[in-house]
């Protein structure tokens, strides 16, 4: 493979984990304002009844799912990018001696 061609590879890998930590901040940012929001409702006079039932059924899986995706991307995403990047480092590395 073409050093070249390992430079495109490693830039590709490191606009997407630019591309992912920024995901992961505009998603926490998403998220803390969906709290807020949510937490905005009692005192626009919802009735605790919905409030309690819309929590129960949606509020904490929707920030469950959101953490999960938040978390994936953090313990799994991330660390694979790095891992090839390290391997095409070592690549480039290689074909200079």
């Amino acid at each position: 493979m073409s050093k070249q061609n390992l430079h495109t590879q490693l830039t590709g890998l490191n606009d997407l984990q630019g591309f992912l930590k920024g995901f992961q901040y505009r998603l926490n940012v998403l998220t803390d304002e969906y709290k807020i929001v949510l937490d905005k409702l009692e005192s626009a006079g919802v009735p605790s009844e919905v409030l309690e039932t819309y929590f129960y059924l949606y509020r904490n899986a929707n920030i469950q799912t959101l953490d999960n995706i938040n978390a994936d991307i953090s313990n799994l995403d991330i660390p694979y990018i790095n891992k090839v990047i390290n391997e095409i480092n070592n690549a480039i590395s290689a074909s200079r001696r």
